[in-house]
């Protein structure tokens, strides 16, 4: 039987070309190679030298152009400064090649390739991005409709806009609602200028939770890098809640003005009558009572066109639909004034006659403590005594006491009663 017997150097060429063959039927297998932030670090790896394959150097390669090789006792660099390349070996006894790249910039974008010195391994296609300089979004609302703006500053390449919008939690697609615009900037490095536009038309606004949020990326041919974008919209959108404030009656007319409680957005506020007809813009009516024929009421509406429930000012009394004031007769206010003014004048009369009674009881109190000085005395067989005051003579033979008055005179001018004579008898 004969055989095929392959030299070393032999058996070398042939798995060169078995692996070559292998590579061009079924494809180099493909390096985790995500793109790079400009300004940044970046690394690359592959695998290399696997068991029983023979070759003893790789080369790490761009444009034609080496960069590092390494064989398994160490690894070297063309230019320090640039690059630094590690070979590893793992658990299972295979080599992992590392290439550092220390600063990514736009001319580290391209075809970087770990080979053999007749053969390729793996390819990367690195690609370059530039963060925006500055990202920033804003929200206009207008009459028709509520409009998103995310402009991003100086990025390279170019981005690619969407957003998130929930009305009431439920999803809707606007995707046909949503521009982007690009500046193009040239010069030593290219940038560009993006601007992302979400338009959502005032027929499709509902009342209710209004959520969007940005989703911007750098697109390349074949991967998309997302950008952070701090700005997120949760919007309340409610009808606008009002009430009568300030309303003023006369002799003549009424003055009344409504107000908005709470609003999210912008909005107009006008008076109509009952036929739904404006008759005075703004806040505040004033009307005299022989133009008042009707009920009027006050409405507010948003800037999306969303109306409030109605206020009404009537001339009848009690509430009606919504809310309402109900104006009195203007004579009411005269009869007022005269009931208040009578009873001001009520409350000064009873308070001075309350005055005057506790004065007069204080002073009683202060006359009947000086009555009390009078004592009664127990003395010896006085049969009768002389009294000068009523010309006659007291005679008492029965008591076995005999009184001893005093006639004690009193000045109604001092403050206390003092004693100005006094006869025993």
């Amino acid at each position: 039987m004969a055989y095929f017997k392959a030299t070393s150097s032999e058996y070398r060429y042939i798995c060169i070309i078995v692996v070559t063959i292998h590579f061009f039927v079924f494809g180099k297998a493909t390096l985790p190679c995500e793109p790079a932030e400009e300004g940044k670090p970046y690394t690359l790896s592959a695998p290399c030298f696997p068991k029983g394959h023979g070759e003893t150097t790789v080369y790490w390669v761009k444009a034609m152009s080496v960069f590092s090789e390494c064989t398994l006792e160490k690894c070297s660099d063309r230019n320090e400064n640039l690059t630094r390349t590690t070979l590893t070996i793992t658990s299972t006894g295979d080599y992992v090649s590392f290439l550092h790249l220390y600063n990514v910039h736009r001319h580290s974008s391209g075809l970087w390739r770990l080979k053999y010195p007749r053969l390729a391994i793996d390819d990367c296609k690195l690609e370059v991005f530039a963060k925006p300089e500055s990202l920033q979004c804003h929200m206009i609302i207008l009459s028709d409709g509520i409009t998103v703006n995310c402009k991003a500053h100086r990025v390279f390449p170019k981005i690619k806009c969407g957003f998130s919008v929930k009305i009431n939690k439920r999803s809707k697609d606007f995707t046909n609602f949503t521009t982007t615009l690009h500046e193009h900037i040239k010069g030593e490095m290219e940038f560009y200028n993006s601007t992302c536009v979400l338009t959502i038309p005032v027929s499709s606004v509902e009342i209710g939770r209004l959520e969007i949020e940005p989703k911007i990326q750098l697109e390349f041919a074949n991967d998309l890098v997302p950008l952070d974008v701090s700005y997120s919209v949760d919007l309340n959108i409610e009808k606008p809640k009002i009430t009568l404030h300030s309303c003023r009656t006369s002799e003549i007319g009424v003055t009344c003005s409504c107000k908005v409680q709470e609003s999210h957005l912008k909005y107009s506020l006008a008076w109509y009558n009952s036929n739904g007809e404006v008759i005075q813009e703004g806040s505040e009516i004033s009307q005299n009572y022989t133009n008042i024929a009707e009920d009027y009421f006050c409405l507010a509406t948003n800037v999306l066109g969303i109306k409030s429930e109605p206020v009404f000012l009537s001339r009848s009394v009690g509430p009606s639909v919504g809310s309402s004031i109900g104006l009195s007769d203007p004579r009411f206010p005269i009869r007022l004034g005269l009931i208040v003014l009578g009873s001001v004048i009520g409350g000064i009369l009873l308070i001075t006659i309350v005055i005057v009674i506790i004065f007069k009881r204080v002073r009683t109190k202060r006359i009947r403590y000086k009555q009390e000085q009078c004592s009664i005395e127990k003395i010896s067989d006085f049969p009768s005594a002389y009294n000068p005051l009523y010309n006659q003579t007291i005679v008492n033979q029965t008591l076995p006491y005999q009184v001893k008055e005093k006639m004690v005179y009193l000045s109604a001018d001092d403050d206390e009663a003092r004693i100005y004579s006094s006869i025993d008898y």
